[in-house]
């Protein structure tokens, strides 16, 4: 990637830091992130260290020809790329797991869900586009399967939905079955009504058709691909217009209605 000008010094990389953190009481959680159960019962509800580098903007130091990823001038200096938080710890037998950034930082949005019950039990697939490759990193993927699958779409997701349980979201890849995190899922959303969709600058058009109206959204909550506020869905020609979160309704998840029965 090229890098047209920059007028930085040399740095020295970020360090990181050393952080007390208290994990969730819902072993759901770190199954999500693909934290093994036996490690996973250990650490519900402890405090315990975590590693934390911080975010690094792109091109604030030089960097050896053998670091990567990297940015390049055309005079041929290297120049770090960006790199978002990153969170780590080490479990009793030293091995490293990642947890999600949003769980130090806490600014995954807060939505707006309909509630129902669920009073049998079902399996079924679906479809869902995996967010960045950074964000694969974070539920404990492969390197090999973040870079291969990040950004991707896939119609294979298993879904799984009982009583008196959260849902379970599974992808299987590369010979292994993954846990996903269910508020991954696309959902279906009302949108607000034609005059609200107009206060947010969408053309008159657009709101007069699509206010009210309920619609299917990717998002995936506290990700580098989704914008905190706002959730992004498309008209019929295919271009993508941004809503506030804090306006709309999920009626749903998934490509279609959800199996209540």
């Amino acid at each position: 990637m090229g890098l047209h000008e920059s007028s930085h010094n040399k740095m020295e990389p970020v360090t990181s830091e050393n952080r007390e953190f208290r994990f969730p009481d819902e072993i759901s959680l770190l199954e999500e992130i693909n934290v093994p159960n036996e490690v996973a019962e250990t650490l519900l509800g402890q405090i315990v260290q975590v590693d934390i580098v911080p975010e690094e903007q792109a091109a604030t130091r030089q960097v050896e020809p053998d670091e990567y990823p990297q940015l390049i001038s055309p005079d041929g200096t290297r120049w770090n790329d960006y790199s978002p938080m990153q969170v780590s710890f080490r479990d009793s037998q030293g091995k490293v797991w990642r947890i999600p950034r949003h769980w130090i930082t806490g600014d995954a949005p807060v939505e707006r869900h309909i509630c129902y019950n669920v009073t049998s039990k079902h399996v079924f697939y679906e479809s869902m586009v995996f967010p960045t490759s950074y964000d694969l990193a974070e539920i404990n993927m492969p390197p090999r399967v973040c870079r291969m699958r990040g950004g991707q779409s896939h119609d294979d997701f298993e879904v799984r939905i009982s009583p008196n349980h959260l849902v379970s979201v599974y992808w299987e890849g590369y010979d292994c079955r993954w846990r996903i995190p269910h508020k991954w899922r696309r959902r279906r959303i009302r949108l607000p009504q034609t005059e609200i969709l107009t206060a947010q600058d969408l053309p008159p058009e657009v709101s007069a058709k699509f206010g009210g109206q309920i619609v299917t959204v990717n998002y995936h909550p506290g990700t580098m691909c989704c914008m905190q506020t706002q959730y992004r869905f498309r008209d019929d020609q295919g271009s993508k217009w941004p809503v506030k979160i804090e306006d709309c309704v999920i009626v749903g998840y998934g490509d279609a209605e959800e199996h209540l029965t």
